[in-house]
């Protein structure tokens, strides 16, 4: 931001008596509305140094980062709702799996599950075998 101010009037003149010393402080604030979408906005800036001497006919004020304030806001109404139901819009970016197909087979080509079950028989045959009483003696 540039501004100038012209000082006329001081009850010093440079070079005799304290020196003179300015309070400068600087502002600015802007705001709008979307008239489509009801949004406001609202930025703000300011900047303030206090006791900035005056040595000659001219002063040139560069604000630090330190000495300046922003702030913004952006409020949105709440949209109304309608109740109605939209349809979709839009293409997936990648094909989803028809959902009528019947599940895929499953792999038959391991026989580690029939082993398994053969062994488990087996030793269920043998445990019976010697658990059951003998019918030609008694």
């Amino acid at each position: 931001m540039d501004g100038v101010a012209v000082l006329e009037g001081l009850p010093i003149e440079r070079g005799f008596g304290p020196g003179v010393t300015l309070d400068v402080s600087a502002a600015k604030e802007t705001s709008f509305e979307d008239p489509e979408t009801g949004c406001h906005g609202a930025d703000s800036w300011s900047a303030e140094r206090l006791a900035v001497p005056v040595d000659g006919d001219a002063i040139s004020v560069d604000f630090a980062i330190s000495e300046q304030v922003n702030s913004s806001s952006l409020s949105c109404p709440e949209p109304t709702p309608t109740g109605d139901v939209g349809g979709i819009v839009g293409t997936p970016g990648v094909t989803p799996p028809p959902t009528d197909a019947a599940p895929a087979p499953a792999d038959t080509s391991s026989r580690g599950g029939l082993i398994v079950v053969g062994l488990l028989l087996g030793l269920a045959g043998l445990v019976l075998a010697a658990i059951r009483p003998r019918l030609g003696r008694r």
